[in-house]
Order: structure tokens, then C-alpha cells, then sequence
């Protein structure tokens, strides 16, 4: 067996799993969000402009049972979604650390071939893959059951109401024959005790005012009930996008990137190294927030996936590929994956409340100047001296930009380097 060729393969299966989990957790939330909020906006806008509270004891229940169905199906599959996305996770992560068990146990053992995996490596690491599917089943089952009674209750609609009683067509026509005879009688009278002329238009002309004016209170009302109607449709809509862009931000990874002494680091080399003596290297700390306990009750946030760092010193005009210090140190490994490394720095993948420690310079006491320190600096030509980043004494601005496939951050840091290690410093 070839054991690199199986741990750059493990490595691969677990960058794959976070991405995955990644779109798999992102789609779906979406998904049951804008059902969600279509039957919510739907069922808005019938309260609004229909007649349900008014209506059949049948239409309340129907209608009920829908929104209730609705919002069931969306926290089913809200609970679904986070615990895909943390199995992901966790395969992911049992994947990258069993490639980069097989790496130290071939370091260590000077061994790449073998018939069987070595044991050692799956000590400390366990996977479950049991997913139950009931959050599934009530999730589909929930939107199934409120699409069904939205449709019984519109088809109720249809069949109610539709016949006129013919006795009532008769009994009115009765009614009007008699009103129409006691106006007869009326107008007779008033012939006969002669009217003002004057009068008569007047009424006529108040009967014609209030004909207008109660069909014009008709159409007002009519469309007021319109516009209330689109206004609820847009409310609804507005904190349905609202809920997602805040789902959103709270899913994606959180970055941020801290200046802090503990993540500096002093060391003093012996003669046999490149540059023997005391030195020390300024870093930055980056971190991936973590929820707050309420949140993360019923949310996850993502592994911020593939990070790669990018350093630019602005005075310099040249930007530097970022190594992170957890990475493999290209001293310990062959000369063609250094000078891949050298080009290609290693990416990281950074799980919600982890951390990580970033390179930027080396401060020798053995020179006045710095030089940026990233991967290039371990080719043999360059013997830890990074010239296209060296840094003179003097003051330095830099912008470090933190990017990988679902997150990206930057921020603005100051360098002062002095002839001392001790008046040097990352701000």
C-alpha cells in the first residue's frame, strides 16, 4: 500500500465532506425557509383579503392546520440540516486527522509502504454514522399534509354558496309590486294638495347624491382592502428575506484576526542552523467564533474551509503568501512538495471556536532588519532569508487577508522594527 497516496486521499475525502456539509446545510435551510414563508405569506394575504373569520367552522380548521403544518415541516428540517451538517463535520475532521496521523507515523517510522495501515494511526479517533430519518420523514410528511388541506380548503370554496332560493325571487317581486303601488297612492296625494315643483327635484337630487356616495365608499373600501392585502404580501416577503440573510450570517464562519503576544513565539538555534542564535517570530491569531449557547441550541456554524492568507506590506508594495505554523515545516519533507509548498502553501480548515496562529515576520538578533516569514523561506537558496520581504528598521503598515470558500475577512496591522528584538513589535 502506499501510505502517501492514502493520506493525501483521506485528506481529500475530508476537505470534500466540510464542503459538502457546507452546501448541504446552506440549500436546505433555504429551502425550508422559502416554503415556509410562501405558505405564511399565502395564508396572509386569504386572512386579509378573504372572508375566513367570517367563514365555515371547516375553512378556520383547514386553513390552521396548514400554518401549523408549515412551521412544523421548516423546524423539522431546520434540525435536520444541522445535524447533517455536524456529521459532515465530523467525518470531515475523523479524515484530516487520520491523514495527518498516517503523515507522522511515516515521518517517524521512515516508512511509506506497508501491507496494512498502521494501527497506531486510528488510536483517539471514532465515527458514527448513524443518521436517523424520522426528522426527515416529519419534515416531508408536514409540508405534504399542509399543501393537502390548502387544497381541500380552496376546493370548499368553490361548492359553497351557489343556488338562490326561488321563493325568495317570488316574495321580492311581491314586495315591490306593493311599494311601487303605495307610491301611486303617495303621488296622488301629493298632486291633489299640489307641490312646490322645487321640492320634488330636490329630493331627487339628494337620492342621486346618496347613490354616489355610497358607491364611492364602496370602491374606497375595496381598494383599501387591496392595498392592506399587497402590504401584508410585502411584510411577509421582507421578513421572510430578513430571516434568511440573518440564518445566513449566523450559519457562515465568523473570522477574526487578533494581534497578541502569546501567539509570538521565542526561540534560540544552535550553530548548525541557517541563522543560529536567538530569535523571534511575530504572528497573528485567527479564530472562528463560535455561536452563543442560546443560538447554538438549535444552529451550527460552519467550518471556515480552505483558508489561505495573503500579507501585504503596503511600504513594500508586494504581498506575501501566508503560512500558518501548524502546517508542515518544508525542512521535514522532499524537495519536490517544497517547492510545491513553497509556490502553494498548505490551506486550513478552521471548525467554529478553534484557532489558529498565522506567520508574518522573523526578528534575528543577529541583524537589525526582519524578514517576512512564510514558506519560501525554508528553499535552500534563501537559508531563512527572505529577501523580497526584507524589512529595514522603520515603521510598516500591512493588511492581512484571510480567504477560503465560504469566508473571507481582512485588517490592518502596524510593524515597527527596531535594531532589537525587544523595541520590535506587531500591532
Amino acid at each position: 500500500m502506499d501510505y502517501i497516496k492514502s493520506a493525501e486521499r483521506w485528506q481529500e475525502y475530508g476537505k470534500n465532506y466540510h464542503k459538502d456539509g457546507s452546501i448541504y446545510y446552506a440549500e436546505g435551510n433555504k429551502t425550508a425557509l422559502t416554503i415556509t414563508t410562501f405558505l405564511i405569506g399565502f395564508i396572509g394575504v386569504f386572512l386579509q383579503l378573504g372572508n375566513v373569520f367570517n367563514g365555515p367552522l371547516l375553512g378556520k380548521i383547514l386553513i390552521s392546520i396548514s400554518l401549523i403544518s408549515a412551521l412544523i415541516s421548516a423546524v423539522s428540517g431546520l434540525l435536520l440540516f444541522r445535524r447533517m451538517n455536524e456529521f459532515l463535520n465530523k467525518a470531515g475532521s475523523y479524515y484530516e486527522k487520520l491523514s495527518e496521523n498516517l503523515f507522522l507515523w511515516m515521518f517517524r517510522n521512515k516508512k511509506e509502504y506497508g501491507d496494512e495501515y498502521p494501527k497506531e494511526i486510528y488510536k483517539g479517533l471514532e465515527l458514527e454514522p448513524e443518521l436517523k430519518t424520522i426528522l426527515s420523514d416529519i419534515q416531508l410528511g408536514a409540508i405534504i399534509v399542509a399543501f393537502f388541506t390548502v387544497t381541500i380548503f380552496f376546493l370548499s370554496m368553490l361548492f359553497q354558496n351557489k343556488f338562490i332560493s326561488i321563493t325568495t325571487k317570488t316574495s321580492y317581486k311581491a314586495s315591490s309590486i306593493a311599494v311601487n303601488q303605495n307610491k301611486l297612492d303617495s303621488k296622488t296625494k301629493q298632486i291633489f294638495i299640489k307641490p312646490s315643483l322645487k321640492k320634488s327635484t330636490n329630493v331627487k337630487n339628494n337620492n342621486s347624491v346618496n347613490t354616489i356616495n355610497i358607491v364611492l365608499s364602496t370602491v374606497f373600501k375595496d381598494i383599501i382592502k387591496y392595498l392592506l392585502g399587497l402590504v401584508g404580501v410585502f411584510f411577509s416577503g421582507l421578513v421572510g428575506a430578513l430571516i434568511a440573510l440573518w440564518l445566513n450570517k449566523i450559519n457562515n464562519p465568523d473570522l477574526d484576526i487578533i494581534a497578541l503576544e502569546d501567539a509570538n513565539d521565542e526561540l534560540n538555534y544552535g550553530p548548525e542552523r541557517p541563522v543560529p542564535g536567538r530569535c523571534k517570530f511575530f504572528r497573528l491569531k485567527i479564530i472562528n467564533k463560535p455561536l452563543n449557547k442560546y443560538l447554538s441550541v438549535f444552529f451550527s456554524r460552519e467550518t471556515a474551509q480552505q483558508l489561505n492568507a495573503f500579507i501585504t506590506f503596503k511600504e513594500l508594495g508586494k504581498t506575501m503568501k501566508g503560512r500558518w505554523s501548524g502546517t508542515l515545516e518544508l525542512a521535514y519533507t522532499d524537495i519536490y512538495n517544497t517547492i510545491r509548498l513553497a509556490n502553494f502553501p498548505e490551506p486550513i480548515s478552521l471548525y467554529p471556536g478553534d484557532n489558529t496562529i498565522l506567520d508574518v515576520f522573523a526578528k534575528f538578533e543577529a541583524y537589525d532588519h526582519a524578514y517576512g516569514w512564510n514558506n519560501e523561506a525554508y528553499l535552500d537558496n534563501n537559508l531563512w532569508k527572505t529577501e523580497d520581504y526584507k524589512l529595514l528598521p522603520g515603521d510598516y503598515n500591512i493588511e492581512v487577508i484571510i480567504a477560503g470558500t465560504n469566508a473571507t475577512t481582512r485588517k490592518k496591522f502596524k510593524i515597527h522594527i527596531d535594531k532589537t528584538i525587544e523595541a520590535t513589535s506587531l500591532i
